[in-house]
């Protein structure tokens, strides 16, 4: 480890953080948000979107068509996989907005 970062690290665990000078990771809103976006890189994004969103929409409707020509055994069988599957990320999603503070490891939802 390099001098300089070694004497920050120990100033910051010392409690002086006058010494310790924040670091700008995040670059400045004003290069990110830009107001006056040109008109053509909107609209390929709303098409972009659209498009995403009618794929999505006939990829289900085709896995639906499939399901019900199965037979009822195979049915349960891949309707338990999507119901363990959605319990797991369920799971995930709730783990990450709860709190989890160090000695409050409890879920708080809105």
């Amino acid at each position: 480890m390099a001098l300089h970062t070694k004497n920050l690290l120990v100033a910051s665990e010392e409690g002086r953080v006058h010494l310790v000078k924040p670091i700008n990771a995040m670059p400045s809103t004003e290069s990110i948000y830009n107001e006056n976006a040109p008109r053509r890189s909107v609209l390929q994004s709303i098409c972009l979107l659209v498009a995403f969103n009618i794929v999505l929409f006939s990829v289900l409707i085709l896995f639906f068509s499939y399901m019900g020509v199965m037979d009822e055994l195979q049915r349960t069988e891949i309707q338990k996989y999507f119901y363990a599957c959605g319990g797991v990320l369920s799971l995930i999603v709730l783990w990450n907005i709860g709190d989890l503070s160090e000695g409050n490891p409890h879920f708080y939802y809105i």
